[in-house]
């Protein structure tokens, strides 16, 4: 097993889909099996302050299981700060998405464009994709090792090309499968 664990970005979609029990049982046990890989140090997990954005615009009779599982992957064992500056710490704190994001749209940035070029090559428009695109900018340019997400028709469909970007992205059965393969 190696030294370091694999940090890994927590997409939205696995609060959310955890949070609306859209998930099969499989799915679910994997989650808990994820945690657990981070509770022992193979995996840092990491949310962004967007993943809060994203929480308060879920209507407030539903927003308390988003909340929940929000703080439960919080409640990791707290891992010193290695990412870039205006980040904070995983779980616990948030990565910042400032500069990068401010109020408006993103600063203008190739590997931004490469991003949101990729997710709108199947049709969807730039405005519906800008949130995930945020997502993923975030976890390239921090280099993080595995952006974690659910989204199967947004995001994972587009693992190939997301590869070609320097984005590794995974569904839950894959990333448990990479935490818990020998040497990882």
């Amino acid at each position: 097993m190696s030294d370091e664990p694999v940090s890994v970005y927590v997409d939205a979609s696995v609060v959310s889909g955890l949070a609306k029990q859209d998930f099969p049982d499989a799915t679910i046990a994997d989650f808990f099996r994820v945690l657990d890989c981070a509770r022992t140090g193979r995996a840092d997990l990491w949310v962004t302050e967007l993943v809060d954005d994203e929480i308060k615009g879920v209507p407030e009779e539903h927003r308390y299981y988003h909340t929940l599982v929000l703080k439960l992957l919080r409640e990791m064992p707290y891992v010193p700060e290695r990412m870039q500056t205006g980040l904070q710490s995983p779980i616990f704190g948030f990565i910042s998405a400032m500069p990068a994001f401010g109020m408006g749209r993103p600063a203008p940035d190739k590997r931004y464009q490469a991003i949101e070029d990729v997710l709108t090559s199947g049709g969807r428009e730039p405005a519906s994709v800008e949130m995930d695109a945020k997502h993923l900018y975030q976890c390239l340019v921090n280099e993080i090792d595995l952006f974690w997400t659910e989204d199967r028709r947004s995001i994972l469909q587009h693992q190939v090309e997301l590869a070609k970007l320097g984005l590794s992205v995974v569904d839950t059965a894959t990333l448990l499968s990479q935490l818990q393969a020998p040497g990882s």
